[in-house]
Formats: structure tokens, C-alpha cells, sequence
């Protein structure tokens, strides 16, 4: 399988699906941070070079509802229209199989004709954190839970995802949220858990 792992400079993604056999390249404006097969440029130049799959991380600083006291002067600038116009040209590529992630934001507001996400959380994959994030897929299964931590669950995705016996264990950490002010702060926020990067590979590494 050919993918396209876009707007990914950890390369964690690329490398799930590199291990398992499958032609997979990152891209992003920035070098990757570590060896592999990256193209540094505009994801959108490549999109039409024959991926069977595409996975994409685009920018959340302008759509992301923690920073909705800033939209209105997002929007009489313009950066949150042109933030959109991206999040549908990838919708839009000629790939068969797309995942587009981002958290909770105003995308369905304004893309309509986008499918509601699917929200996961990394405690759902092994790791004992909270960071909701949203998966808008296109001829994929939703991504299955491959290791519950205890832990309670969030009052969002308590009604999408019922797993009994964990609301009474030890609160999960959020540390992406709870770091530091630094110039690359955003920069590792952004970088997807190595739990979701392994079921991405392992479950959407297989015909639908």
C-alpha cells in the first residue's frame, strides 16, 4: 500500500506503516525529525502521485474551539477561511482512503458535506492520557481500542464510547495540555501518540 502521511515532521505515523511493509512517505513544510522517506513542501503538490491511503494532520491553530475567544478576528483576517479551504482540499484528493484528524473544532460547521468525526483518545490506545481528537474518515473503519488504561472518561466521549469499570480509576494525565510556554510548544502537542500511530498501521494497513 502507497501512503501519504501529511503535515507529519515526527514521522511516527510514516514509520508504523513503513515497519509493516507498506510505501509510506510524510510530508510537511518542515524537515522530518527524524530518517525516512519525507517530502519537505505543499502536501498539496503531491496529492495526485497515486496514494492508495492518505492520513493528514493539518494545522488546528485557527479551527480548534480552544481558541474560539479568537475567531472573529480570525476570520476578519482571513485565516480561518484559507485554514478551511486546506482541510477541503485534502478532503477533496484524488486518494481512495482518507483520514483527516483534528480536535474539536468548527470543521462540520462550515464543511457540511464532511461525515461527523470519530473521537478517540489516547487511554484507548495505551497511553494514560486525555487529549480528545477527531478522525474524519473516508473509506475506513473506525480506529478500535487497542489497550484501555483506567482511568474516567471524559464527559465527551462517555457517550460515544462505554467501557465499562474504568470511570473509578485514577484521573488520566494531560500533559499536552498542562505544558510549558516554549517556541515549540505547539510542535509537540501535535506529535500522535505512538499508541493511535500503531493502530492506524495495523488496522487501516488491511483492505476495508
Amino acid at each position: 500500500m502507497r501512503v501519504l502521511v501529511a503535515c507529519e515532521r515526527s514521522g511516527r505515523v510514516r514509520d508504523a506503516f513503513h515497519r509493516r511493509g507498506h510505501e509510506a512517505m510524510s510530508c510537511d513544510t518542515a524537515p522530518s525529525d527524524t530518517v525516512g522517506h519525507h517530502h519537505q513542501g505543499n502536501v498539496l503538490d503531491v496529492l495526485d502521485r497515486g496514494w492508495d491511503l492518505m492520513i493528514a494532520f493539518p494545522p488546528c491553530t485557527h479551527l480548534a474551539v480552544s481558541g474560539a475567544q479568537y475567531f472573529k478576528e480570525k476570520r476578519q483576517r482571513g485565516v480561518q477561511q484559507e485554514a478551511l479551504q486546506f482541510i477541503k482540499s485534502l478532503w477533496d484528493a484524488p486518494v481512495e482512503k482518507v483520514c483527516i484528524e483534528n480536535p474539536v473544532g468548527i470543521i462540520n460547521r462550515y464543511l457540511p458535506e464532511m461525515p461527523l468525526p470519530q473521537y478517540v483518545q489516547p487511554y484507548l490506545f495505551g497511553s494514560p492520557e486525555q487529549k480528545k481528537t477527531g478522525l474524519w474518515l473516508r473509506n475506513l473503519n473506525p480506529l478500535r481500542p487497542t489497550e484501555v488504561v483506567a482511568g474516567p472518561l471524559s464527559r465527551h466521549s462517555s457517550q460515544q464510547l462505554a467501557l465499562p469499570g474504568i470511570e473509578d480509576a485514577p484521573p488520566h494525565r494531560q500533559s499536552t495540555l498542562a505544558m510549558s510556554p516554549s517556541a515549540d510548544r505547539a510542535r509537540k502537542r501535535s506529535i500522535t501518540f505512538i499508541g493511535i500511530a500503531e493502530a492506524m498501521a495495523e488496522q487501516w494497513g488491511l483492505p476495508v
